[in-house]
């Protein structure tokens, strides 16, 4: 079972390229490479490789730290570390662990094999393994993302005993408009709607919800299947256990890239974000 719900976090754009060791140097497009929330000045951060790969990402928070990390081992597998620290760095800090074996065929991502671990006071408290299995329209939009979690029992896992349901995916016009996550249940627990602008190719720096942190930095390279074609103006929470939700959005766009944006919820509390690029 997942530990906590993931709310929507910023994303990054990032551009897969493929240049052989030999040839010219290669070209890397603009990326972003930090946003700063300006009312609190946290920063999200992530780092390339000289063919624009994702090599890290990263995020300190007032009472939590994420910091995960990226190895390419062939065309097709990407191992992925993530560590977040719940605390302040202290002896009663709680630390989540996850280890992830991410599958591509033809640069798209088709499953995650991973194990998560919770360790409190420096022993492991809890540990499950998981699969996350993705399919997607012919439009290459991400259609559904089948979970799969099993747990540890003594030295074992509990393979006959797994914990399996599906989330899904709803797109018109090549932007998504809802997400249904069941979050293990036989029915959808959170709903999210999203709405649009009339804003077309600019990067969206607002994420799609996967359930996963780790994802956030490669899902608008294109492993995750296409990105929504407009920027998303406003997305709706429907919870069935944390209540109702939403959230709106507004862009500075010059010359085709977000520059700053605002962040405004419902109950009127609002955040301006500044965005820095590679270029």
């Amino acid at each position: 079972m997942m530990l906590n719900k993931i709310d929507f976090i910023l994303l990054f754009p990032l551009v897969l390229l493929s240049c052989s060791n030999d040839g010219p140097e290669p070209e890397v497009f603009m990326q972003i490479a930090s946003i700063t929330n300006e009312t609190d000045s946290k920063v999200q951060q992530i780092t390339y490789d000289s063919y624009g790969k994702v090599l890290s990402y990263s995020y300190v928070g007032s009472i939590e730290s994420i910091k995960a990390e990226y190895e390419y081992i062939s065309d097709n597998l990407v191992k992925i570390t993530t560590k977040i620290i719940f605390g302040q760095n202290g002896d009663n800090d709680i630390i989540r662990i996850f280890r992830d074996d991410l599958h591509l065929e033809n640069g798209r991502a088709v499953s995650c094999d991973g194990i998560f671990s919770q360790i409190d006071r420096d022993k492991i408290h809890y540990e499950k393994k998981y699969r996350h299995e993705f399919s997607y329209t012919s439009s290459n939009l991400l259609n559904t993302v089948k979970w799969t979690e099993w747990s540890r029992v003594g030295d074992e896992w509990a393979e006959d005993k797994p914990w399996t349901w599906e989330n899904f995916y709803y797109w018109e016009n090549g932007n998504l408009v809802k997400i249904e996550d069941y979050f293990g249940h036989s029915y959808p627990c959170i709903t999210y709607t999203l709405k649009y602008a009339d804003i077309s190719d600019v990067q969206n720096v607002v994420s799609i919800p996967m359930g996963r942190y780790q994802y956030f930095p490669l899902q608008l390279k294109g492993i995750f299947g296409s990105s929504p074609v407009n920027l998303i103006k406003q997305v709706d929470e429907a919870d069935i256990f944390d209540g109702d939700f939403s959230t709106s959005y507004q862009y500075d766009v010059v010359d085709k890239r977000i520059e700053k944006y605002q962040e405004i919820r419902k109950d009127g509390v609002s955040s301006t974000f500044s965005v820095q690029w590679t270029m």
